[in-house]
């Protein structure tokens, strides 16, 4: 599996998610049991929109999309966008669920947006001023409610921090200058906007790193963890000393993330 997208609703049992060569598998069971196929071919990521979970969307490679009006229960053959000359092969995308945008990676100085898609979906793109290498991550605030706040990492390890994402004239900040020359894999927000947990995918650079100030300062969160991967982060939402790490070689987390050196152990 590539990536997944949970229904918002406490008690409701479903799930999407996107998988290497066989589609885009429908859950809605609990756990991991029989599932039905979505929508076929390889799939990436998905999104189950969380305030109106009618609206599901799920992927294909590149920019190609497709959108389901009624839950999830099907998806038209025709996709709302079918590019697949842009973007990356499993496409890093962020959907904001409150201005109803779905965001992707385009080229290496653009990002690809799709605006109204719980009505009639329109394509579009903006460019980042600054960015010369793709989009490696895509992550949007859901702390900012009237417009978008878009965090964009990129396969050269750059990071910025798009205000106004939704509209004509988007803001562009850079905040990864101190991070290493790694492929972005991750940005987790904690409590606000400054805290940020952002993690690397490469051998040989520091994978996992922390700012409480929006950027201004990066601290080294590595401690003990091996040399390895590093995919997605999630802080625990309730106890932000929490973290657990998707890797290479599985799952690890950390109960002293706040610490200097926090002790991270292998959690499968």
């Amino acid at each position: 599996f590539y990536a997944g997208a949970l229904h918002p609703t406490t008690g409701v049992e479903q799930m999407l998610a996107g998988s290497q060569d066989n589609g885009t598998q429908r859950f809605t069971n609990t756990g991991l049991s029989t599932t039905t196929e979505a929508t076929g071919g390889d799939g990436a990521y998905c999104f189950i929109d969380q305030t109106d979970p009618n609206y599901q969307i799920t992927s294909y490679v590149y920019n190609s999309y497709w959108l389901s009006t009624n839950g999830g229960v099907s998806f038209p053959w025709a996709r709302f966008q079918n590019d697949q000359n842009t973007g990356r092969f499993v496409n890093p995308a962020d959907y904001d669920d409150k201005m109803n945008i779905l965001y992707s990676a385009r080229t290496s100085s653009t990002i690809n947006r799709v605006t109204n898609i719980t009505g009639s979906p329109s394509i579009g793109s903006f460019s980042v001023s600054g960015m010369s290498s793709m989009a490696s991550h895509l992550r949007v605030s859901p702390y900012n409610t009237t417009s978008t706040t878009l965090f964009v990492g990129t396969e050269a390890g750059d990071l910025y921090k798009i205000t106004n994402a939704n509209t004509f004239s988007p803001s562009t900040t850079s905040i990864g200058s101190a991070l290493p020359s790694g492929d972005v894999s991750c940005v987790e927000l904690g409590a606000n906007e400054n805290e940020l947990l952002v993690t690397m995918k490469n051998y040989g650079v520091t994978s996992v790193w922390y700012t409480s100030n929006g950027g201004t300062t990066w601290v080294n969160k590595e401690g003990n963890l091996p040399d390895m991967p590093v995919r997605w982060a999630l802080f625990n939402p309730a106890n932000r000393n929490e973290v657990i790490l998707a890797t290479e070689v599985g799952i690890w987390s950390t109960s002293n993330f706040n610490a200097t050196n926090p002790t991270w152990v292998a959690s499968n």
